[in-house]
């Protein structure tokens, strides 16, 4: 089920990222507010933090900010000692320390200690000491960067921000949250056809079977038939056997073509490393990351937390396109969470379903990107559609999954339609864990090329 779910969401997900050139929500408040060139902004993670007396200056190429509100603004807790002027702030596991108007910051980051020299001292303003913002960030192990064109200082801590993701996608979560059985032993019925449909070539395919073993590996029986007008396979038997992102292929056509295009002697199984394919994919980060969930499985909230961090990089200094575009993407993930639902039935049955027209998908892109004219809206209509719906019913015993996907995209005369229909029927009897084949001839690079 979370395979499927993952596909489902990471099909809208991809249609988003990929159509969204604007902005909504908190990438909105976020643009809307750098646009004022009246003065210096400090955004931290997708908020601008506000000064109600003393505003940040910059002096010597230094951002400089009161310290309490600085530090109060960044989560952590400050304790000022008046007679010594020590500034006490701490962080999750890190405390630190420093005296007013002196040039080094004392860490504590689980026991370990180290300092930090200020380049730029402490300055007074209106009776408020100012401090060097990035140094506090730093010191708070934060990153930092400053973006010259819209005098905006950027304060990334991915650990606080991600803390919101569950009322960001409620549903999702709750989802992610649901005691899926776990199938000790297994035997899973699946009946999945594809349909493309494209200009220069069409592809019908059905693929059924059953699948048997413990949850994270399982081997298959399966009778594949592929009609693509130049090759044709009608009822052929296929064993496979999947384990730890690795799948296993016995087929006598497959080893054939392998020990032909590899030079290897013939074998009786053949393996593809998933990882080792996603890897080598050239596209957006998220997508890959999304890529990644639907074929491994394992969708959980710290997948899409990676989702997230996959366009991240934590080497050097933040800058505001990434800044703009991870607020995006919780943004898209807001969105998505609408289409997602989550309803308890009785004896521990639960119910999930993702459904998305094509009208849903126009008003999703336009509250990504603005409000769409009619003629827009024509448009996009006449260029791409999109209809998903994923249904599982599932309790402590078994499962059944239908997923149904259909999109259509015309570009310069050139219409491409992807349809595809799998249903997936489980419970916890029968089955035996995989046993994984003692040497195979990895294929992997043949589907890289």
């Amino acid at each position: 089920m979370k395979k499927l779910t993952a596909a489902a969401v990471g099909a809208a997900l991809f249609m988003c990222v990929s159509a969204s050139a604007g902005a909504a929500g908190r990438m909105a408040a976020v643009t809307d507010k750098i646009a004022d060139d009246s003065e210096i902004h400090i955004l931290y993670n997708d908020s601008i933090v506000q000064y109600e007396d003393v505003k940040p200056v910059n002096t010597d190429g230094r951002v400089m900010i009161p310290f309490r509100a600085a530090l109060e603004n960044m989560g952590a807790t400050v304790d000022y000692d008046d007679a010594n002027r020590l500034v006490t702030a701490k962080k999750g596991d890190i405390t630190i320390s420093f005296t007013l108007m002196d040039d080094t910051i004392y860490i504590d980051k689980n026991g370990v200690s180290s300092t930090i020299t200020m380049d730029v001292p402490m300055i007074i303003v209106e009776d408020r000491t100012l401090v060097p913002i990035r140094f506090m960030s730093n010191a708070l192990d934060m990153q930092v960067g400053w973006d010259g064109e819209t005098e905006t200082v950027i304060i990334m801590d991915y650990d606080d921000y991600f803390v919101d993701l569950p009322d960001v996608m409620p549903n999702m979560t709750k989802l992610l949250q649901l005691k899926v059985p776990t199938y000790t032993k297994k035997e899973t019925v699946f009946d999945a056809s594809v349909s493309y449909d494209a200009a220069l070539a069409k592809l019908n395919a059905g693929i059924s079977g059953t699948a048997s073993g413990s949850q994270g590996e399982g081997n298959a029986d399966i009778k594949l038939s592929v009609n693509t007008g130049v090759v044709n396979i009608d009822g052929e038997n296929v064993k496979a056997v999947y384990k730890d992102g690795i799948i296993y292929i016995n087929n006598e056509a497959v080893s054939k073509l392998a020990a032909e295009k590899t030079g290897q002697p013939a074998s009786e199984w053949c393996s593809i490393d998933i990882n080792k394919f996603i890897d080598s994919m050239d596209v957006f980060g998220v997508d890959k990351a999304v890529f990644r969930q639907i074929m491994l499985g394992g969708t959980d909230a710290e997948d899409f937390k990676d989702a997230v961090m996959s366009n991240v990089s934590l080497d050097g200094d933040a800058d505001i396109d990434t800044a703009l575009k991870v607020a995006m993407q919780f943004d898209i993930y807001e969105e998505i969470d609408k289409f997602v639902s989550v309803t308890e039935g009785e004896n521990g049955t639960y119910r999930a379903e993702i459904k998305m027209s094509n009208d849903d998908f126009i008003n999703l892109i336009s509250s990504m990107v603005g409000e769409l004219t009619p003629e827009e809206v024509r448009e996009l209509k006449d260029t791409m559609s999109l209809d998903v719906s994923s249904v599982s019913e599932f309790n402590a015993d078994s499962i059944k999954t239908e997923t149904y996907l259909k999109t259509s995209v015309n570009m310069d005369g050139a219409k491409t339609d992807i349809t595809v229909n799998v249903t997936l029927t489980g419970s916890n009897e029968n089955g035996a864990s995989a046993q994984i084949p003692a040497s195979s001839v990895d294929i992997t690079n043949l589907l890289i090329g």
